[in-house]
């Protein structure tokens, strides 16, 4: 499951991406035929779930709907988890949440919380992949010598949790 995974998103980015950090979702959606809209309002929202996105296929468009006043970090991993559910065939009509991706742990992604959609998990993991691509990663360290977890944090626009979890994926860190 873990090297299919991989395989979808290195393919996403041999396809999609300009090779440029930090990654730029709208242009890696717009590559791949995908629409976004930033709103202030999603369909199905409600005040207790405040939804962070959604993608639906409309008049045969995909469209992945942002909530537009969420945070810049928010909102960036909200896409690139819409776009987990995408590349993973997970359907439409995904609605997430801070929930969807804020009660699993970055540090523990691979732990199943039984009250977490297994697709949810799938979907965190590969927006990762997608916002703190490896080679990027491995380039800015072993090339030019960028090493602390501040300074490729700031590269790549993420979090600092974000970032310490995929530089122990990928070997970085103990």
């Amino acid at each position: 499951m873990e090297s299919l995974q991989m395989n979808k998103v290195q393919h996403l980015l041999d396809l999609y991406w300009d090779y440029k950090i930090p990654v730029n979702l709208d242009k890696l959606v717009k590559n791949m035929g995908l629409h976004v809209q930033y709103v202030e309002h999603i369909e199905g929202d409600s005040p207790e779930y405040k939804l962070t996105g959604r993608i639906d296929q409309v008049n045969g468009l995909i469209v992945c709907s942002i909530h537009s006043t969420q945070s810049n970090l928010i909102q960036k991993f909200t896409l690139a988890h819409l776009i987990g559910h995408y590349i993973c065939n997970h359907g439409f009509g995904f609605k997430c949440n801070v929930k969807s991706f804020d009660v699993v742990n970055f540090e523990n992604l691979d732990m199943l919380n039984t009250s977490i959609d297994p697709r949810n998990i799938e979907a965190n993991k590969i927006a990762i992949q997608i916002l703190i691509p490896e080679v990027a990663v491995n380039h800015l360290i072993q090339k030019e010598n960028i090493t602390t977890i501040e300074e490729l944090t700031r590269w790549f626009n993420v979090s600092k949790t974000m970032m310490t979890c995929r530089l122990k994926q990928l070997d970085w860190l103990k």
